[in-house]
């Protein structure tokens, strides 16, 4: 499921995200390399009670600051590793969906126990 940024942005939609994150077994969070601001609250991510993946996306954007989205990231409570990935080169692209797959088996072998 894909849920608005707004949903992390506006207090009054973080019951809406946090329902959603509720039906999920992965939650991946995706901050821009080239967002002029801090988008997720801090501490955000440590009420998410499932597996958390970041990333860092438009990183060949020519107005990228990867160690700032990073920053962010950590703020909100987003534990590395990070993924840092360009939907234009490919790049990092292989290794977040080995991650999710990865985690995603973790997971898998977790509800069969």
């Amino acid at each position: 499921m894909d849920t608005p940024g707004e949903y992390a942005e506006i207090p009054r939609f973080y019951q809406n995200c946090f329902i959603s994150t509720q039906q999920a077994d992965l939650v991946v969070v995706v901050l821009a390399a080239d967002a002029d601001r801090e988008q997720i609250p801090q501490g955000w991510a440590l009420a998410i009670p499932k597996p958390v993946i970041g990333v860092v996306s438009k990183i060949d954007s020519p107005q990228a600051d990867i160690g700032k989205a990073i920053t962010h990231l950590a703020d909100a409570g987003v534990q590395p590793p990070y993924f840092l990935v360009s939907a234009r080169t490919g790049e990092g692209v292989k290794e977040l969906k080995d991650a999710i797959r990865q985690r995603c088996s973790d997971i898998a072998k977790e509800v069969v126990r």
